[in-house]
């Protein structure tokens, strides 16, 4: 067999284990319309056509922020809220979610640049790249760059199997570092608005939600913690009353 011919014939041999060696876009999006994933015997198998599919996704996730911006214009102008119209009626949103939907889109295509990028290539998907949006919104242009380059580093991204939620963890901690005095003033402003809701529920009971700083929700915890060992301890179950 010709050299040149080997990579041909090892993808037929085993067209699953062909699809991680490609870029997502359209050859892999090609691929992956031609395999019948129902008739893979293995589970394995199954699952990674299933992650081929998200980086897909994530691939044309970006595409279409590219166009997004196209569309609207890669800063805010006078016309945004016809824009913002066009896109809710186009994409069956709401104004302010079409609105939302624009602001990741110009961001992505200014100052998160590498971002769309990783987008792309499927390092990161949609949502790690919203949050990275809204963590950066209120940071320079240079504190925004240190916290893209720490995020964007393969060990943060899903090559090390990193979930959104510990992603958005390692996104705190890098603005931390990036910009130090915004994330305190941002921590004071929302410090603010601490409260506590609380709403009625059927058969005697309440609920409640309590918005507050995190050292202020550990002494909150624990000292409700403190309080239902010590019913527990009087064999006390509660009643309509309490």
């Amino acid at each position: 067999m010709p050299a040149g011919d080997a990579p041909a014939a090892a993808a037929a041999a085993d067209p699953v284990d062909a699809l991680a060696a490609l870029a997502p876009g359209p050859v892999l999006l090609t691929s992956l319309l031609a395999l019948d994933s129902v008739a893979l015997p293995d589970r394995f198998d199954r699952v990674n056509v299933v992650a081929a599919w998200e980086r897909v996704s994530c691939w044309v996730a970006a595409q279409q922020a590219r166009a997004m911006a196209a569309a609207v214009g890669a800063t805010p102008t006078d016309d945004d809220d016809f824009a913002r119209e066009e896109v809710a009626a186009a994409l069956g949103l709401s104004p302010g979610s079409a609105d939302r939907r624009m602001e990741v889109a110009r961001a992505l295509a200014t100052r998160l640049v590498d971002a769309r990028r990783a987008l792309a290539e499927g390092t990161i998907g949609y949502w790690h790249a919203v949050s990275l949006v809204e963590a950066t919104e209120e940071l320079d242009d240079a504190a925004t760059a240190r916290v893209q380059a720490a995020l964007l580093n393969p060990r943060h991204g899903r090559a090390d199997g990193r979930s959104l939620a510990e992603f958005r963890r390692a996104l705190r901690r890098a603005v931390l570092r990036a910009a130090p005095a915004a994330a305190e003033a941002a921590h004071h402003d929302a410090a603010t608005r601490r409260g506590v809701q609380t709403w009625p529920l059927p058969a005697g009971m309440a609920e409640f939600r309590a918005t507050l700083t995190a050292d202020g929700l550990a002494t909150v915890t624990a000292a409700l913690d403190a309080w239902a060992d010590r019913l527990k301890t009087a064999g006390n179950c509660g009643g309509a009353d309490g």
